[in-house]
């Protein structure tokens, strides 16, 4: 039960499953929370969960940095080493988005994409923010370039994140986000077409943003 909820399945779904392996289970929901309730009370000892992730994060097995003001995280990043190889051996083309909100710690998290030769992506590393500012993505990345120099940057237009990344990453290629760029287009247009004329827009506005970005992307590649 505890190793189906770290893969992150709700109480509801973890009843489905026991339902399905034993038939003659007679597990509620409200039992499966209590006792995923006193996992997460042993696991944590008395700790607060950012504390926990503090601790767990500084063991070999990952590369990180805190940094605390007063005893409070005020920047917390982290690789796990399985990442840091595969970021090295993948090393070209990284995409960086932040959360605009996160309720857990009430701190914006930047999450850092890779993508590899078979076109599929990994996660490669994570970072708890104050704010969202020049200073503070400068931070990051430069515990990020301790373990590779990005050639190619795939961003939405953030300024102070576009900024953070020009001090620290002077020569990398800035290209951006398709999807960021179609929930602009999708904001400030829509309401100017028909139904039938903003179809037909779309369907060449996609192909004008997949052939330029290409270009692009070669571009930036053929620089390397």
């Amino acid at each position: 039960m505890r190793t189906l909820s770290g893969q992150g399945l709700a109480p509801k779904d973890i009843l489905c499953i026991l339902h399905k392996e034993f038939a003659n289970s007679r597990s509620t929901t409200r039992e499966i929370y209590n006792e995923l309730v006193v996992a997460r009370a042993e696991e944590l000892r008395g700790r607060e969960p950012i504390e926990a992730l503090v601790e767990l994060i500084s063991c070999s097995d990952y590369f990180s940095k805190v940094w605390l003001v007063e005893g409070a995280v005020d920047y917390m990043f982290f690789m796990h080493q399985s990442s840091v190889s595969m970021c090295q051996t993948f090393g070209t083309v990284f995409l960086l988005d932040c959360t605009y909100k996160t309720k857990k710690f009430s701190m914006p998290l930047l999450n850092v994409v890779s993508i590899t030769s078979t076109y599929a992506t990994f996660n490669t590393g994570f970072t708890f923010l104050h704010a969202k500012n020049k200073e503070a993505y400068a931070w990051v990345l430069e515990q990020f370039s301790k373990v590779v120099t990005p050639k190619v940057l795939c961003t939405d237009r953030e300024l102070a994140l576009m900024n953070g990344i020009a001090r620290v990453f002077p020569d990398y290629h800035n290209i951006f986000c398709c999807w960021h760029i179609n929930k602009n287009i999708l904001a400030n247009c829509k309401t100017r077409f028909s139904d039938v004329k903003w179809q037909q827009f779309m369907e060449r506005w996609n192909m004008l943003v997949s052939s330029t970005s290409v270009k692009l992307f070669d571009a930036a590649i053929q620089c390397i």
